[in-house]
């Protein structure tokens, strides 16, 4: 099946993050409203333009928890349904740092 980006759905809005701990964080957004009569089934993650999964249309938060390596990740969804998905989302940076330990 192609998949269309060029859609009459529209990406979540205000994407965000906020730190859960060293090595994992939340990763909030907003429903689009224009998607109010579109049959959703979710947001697909994308971390640096590879798709890393997806979540039901009900939820609006999720932990990202599969960070290995320290470093910058650009994070963003789409909103899909059955036939396309919407544009991107807006960006977001996570930046994690290696933890040195004091013992």
């Amino acid at each position: 099946m192609i998949q269309s980006t060029n859609s009459n759905l529209y990406p979540p809005l205000r994407v965000h993050i906020s730190k859960r701990n060293t090595k994992s964080f939340f990763l909030h957004w907003i429903p689009n409203p224009l998607n109010e009569h579109h049959n959703i089934l979710g947001y697909r993650i994308y971390i640096d333009d590879i798709l890393k999964g997806a979540i039901d249309a009900g939820r609006f938060e999720t932990i990202i928890d599969y960070i290995r390596d320290e470093g910058e990740y650009k994070i963003k969804l789409r909103t899909y349904n059955e036939y396309e998905e919407s544009s991107d989302s807006n960006i977001v940076i996570a930046r994690f740092r290696r933890q040195h330990s004091t013992i």
